[in-house]
């Protein structure tokens, strides 16, 4: 069963959300992309994805948000989002996302939808919420 509370965190200023199916969890953290260090850019890049760390420093800077997913203190997958206004329509913008193939590949990437729809509630409350993403 997947289960999830969010509490505000001070881990770089974003809130925390814990998502638990049976024993087994994975921690979801919402912070700044300009608050990324260039120990976390090598650790998104050493995860085994289809970045390299070229990529993932660019989206540093290119994005507002970076949302990451950690089963214990391994990371199992990130994502660089962002949240405006295209044309008036309220958007979640993803640029670049990656989860690690690992037996909770599906938990991670449930987690971090999971908490960029509820960034998106949180900035736009009563409206339709349009997503984008780019498939490579």
């Amino acid at each position: 069963m997947l289960a999830s509370h969010s509490r505000l965190g001070h881990n770089g200023g974003g809130a925390i959300s814990d998502f638990r199916w049976q024993n087994v969890g994975v921690k979801v953290a919402t912070r700044d992309a300009s608050a990324l260090t260039d120990a976390d850019l090598d650790e998104f890049a050493a995860m085994g994805g289809a970045f390299g760390i070229g990529a993932v420093s660019k989206a540093k800077d290119s994005w507002v948000l970076a949302t990451t997913a950690h089963d214990g203190k391994t990371l199992v997958g990130f994502m660089f989002l962002t949240l405006e206004r295209l044309g008036g329509t309220p958007c979640v913008v993803m640029g670049l996302l990656s989860v690690k193939r690992t037996p909770k590949r599906e938990l991670a990437m449930k987690g971090l939808m999971t908490e960029a729809f509820h960034r998106a509630l949180m900035a736009f409350p009563d409206e339709d919420v349009v997503v984008g993403a780019r498939f490579v």
